[in-house]
């Protein structure tokens, strides 16, 4: 944990200092090494939320984003009187949670459950190489396209191609033509959407029933996108904008 209750205070931790966790009430200690990243920590050594992971910088840079009052906020259940650590949790309710490590499913389904409306942010440096990026796609409303359906080629180092049917009963107007090709029209109509292909996938995030934005350590974010139920794609953020926007709705 970065925060304890420290004489009522929302501290950081320092040497030889002791505080409170939110979340149980127990004592914490600082631990304030020169290897890992300074934290709290339970001094029986046992965390009392389980599903909170060891922190790496990726986390803390994160959470550091945002303002000290909605970063590790307790969300309690009054039915149940189940209560968890959130990452990140704006004023109007919504809470981010930043993933660092591999997840069940059945924890995937117990966290978004029991949060409700939440957004999740995964670190993806660890499958970077193995996430490829492909052609632009137009907005999914497009009125351009409305008739085109956009696929990944076969050949995974190429682009996307598209077929123009004459009916959704699957019957081909035209041949396959590639995206190239009309790349200019694409251009006019697209806000982010891109084909991509993601090899051996972590599949738990692909079950997810809510909003899964990949971070590979560059400027932008990566969402994972349902493209008119027939396709997945990802909607690519400017990080710094998304930051900002969600900084706003925690003011």
């Amino acid at each position: 944990m970065q925060y304890a209750n420290v004489n009522g205070i929302k501290s950081s931790p320092s040497p030889k200092l002791k505080g409170k966790c939110y979340c149980c009430g127990s004592e914490v200690i600082a631990k304030c090494g020169s290897f890992k990243i300074w934290h709290w920590a339970h001094k029986d050594l046992k965390s009392c939320d389980p599903w909170w992971e060891n922190e790496t910088e990726w986390h803390r840079q994160w959470k550091n984003s945002f303002p000290k009052e909605n970063q590790e906020i307790v969300h309690f259940d009054q039915k149940t009187r189940e209560k968890h650590i959130a990452d990140v949790k704006t004023n109007n309710g919504v809470v981010i949670e930043f993933q660092n490590s591999p997840m069940s499913i059945e924890e995937l389904e117990s966290r978004e459950s029991f949060y409700g409306n939440m957004i999740w942010i995964i670190n993806g440096s660890k499958f970077k190489n193995r996430f490829f990026i492909y052609d632009k796609l137009p907005k999914p409303d497009s009125v351009i396209f409305k008739d085109h359906i956009f696929q990944k080629r076969t050949n995974l180092s190429a682009g996307g191609f598209y077929t123009k049917p004459l009916n959704y009963e699957g019957k081909i107007v035209r041949p396959i033509y590639p995206i190239r090709e009309i790349e200019k029209e694409i251009e006019r109509d697209y806000r982010g959407h891109h084909l991509y292909h993601w090899s051996n996938p972590r599949e738990v995030w692909l079950k997810s029933k809510k909003r899964v934005f990949i971070d590979f350590g560059e400027e932008e974010l990566f969402e994972l996108f349902i493209y008119k139920e027939y396709l997945r794609c990802i909607f690519k953020w400017n990080k710094e904008m998304f930051i900002n926007r969600a900084i706003r709705a925690s003011r």
